[in-house]
């Protein structure tokens, strides 16, 4: 597994920024560089249960690990969900997700924010995911503008 960690400057406040990260009608925007209808399902709360599908009908499956409002939110992935919508937490490309996380964290600078981003991803979709983590962060920093 690799770390795909990539940082922006956004002339925007904290608050706006955690909305686009954060709230299902902005999320889906920036999540379909990933794959068309791609979209969380989770209640943010810590502790509590992610799902990533990735609009084939399958996706990820984690756990909110921390949650700092306006600073810092990161989940950790314990296995896939299947095509059938069922959880596979020991298959063997579940087992390959298992423990990645996912981090953003965002910072006040002078008449703006950066926002970090670390992503776990596999060795094979290393150089796919860099570009496609590339293309939703100018999408997040389209939609913070645009709020």
């Amino acid at each position: 597994m690799k770390t795909i960690t990539q940082t922006r400057y956004i002339v925007a406040p904290k608050e706006t920024i955690w909305m686009v990260l954060l709230e299902d009608e902005f999320n889906r925007s920036w999540l379909a560089e990933f794959a068309p209808g791609t979209y969380f399902d989770t209640d943010w709360i810590v502790g509590h249960p992610l799902r990533l599908w990735d609009g084939s009908g399958g996706g990820r499956v984690g756990t909110i690990e921390e949650k700092r409002p306006y600073d810092r939110i990161e989940w950790v992935y314990e296995g896939l969900i299947t095509t059938e919508g069922s959880d596979d937490l020991t298959g063997v490309e579940a087992m390959q997700c298992k423990g990645g996380s996912e981090v953003f964290a965002l910072a006040s600078v002078e008449d703006g924010t950066l926002l970090t981003v670390s992503s776990d991803v596999s060795d094979a979709s290393y150089e796919t995911m860099k570009i496609r983590w590339e293309a939703a962060l100018d999408r997040i920093i389209e939609l913070s503008l645009a709020v």
